[in-house]
């Protein structure tokens, strides 16, 4: 839960070390609202970011098969927590 930060630093939370276009440090960021289950896309210090094919804005809300492109890779939004199945910390 919390933010998930994106890029290709070692100390990223998703590392994605072979797309040179993707920022080393917080390209972006998926964030998880545990009270609602929802999902996040923050568009942090990447060039390019695009959600669904259009410019990713500031936030935006993700919903189940969002398609978000960062640099020369594309991803397929499959949120494992939903409002039956939330992430619990032990």
């Amino acid at each position: 839960h919390g933010k998930n930060r994106i890029g290709r630093g070692l100390d990223m939370d998703i590392y994605i070390p072979d797309d040179r276009a993707i920022s080393r440090d917080e390209h972006a960021t998926i964030v998880y609202e545990d009270h609602n289950s929802e999902f996040f896309l923050v568009n942090c210090k990447g060039n390019s970011t695009l959600l669904n094919g259009k410019p990713a804005e500031e936030v935006n809300r993700l919903e189940y098969g969002d398609r978000i492109t960062m640099g020369k890779s594309d991803f397929v939004f499959i949120p494992f927590c939903t409002e039956d199945r939330k992430w619990e910390e032990e």
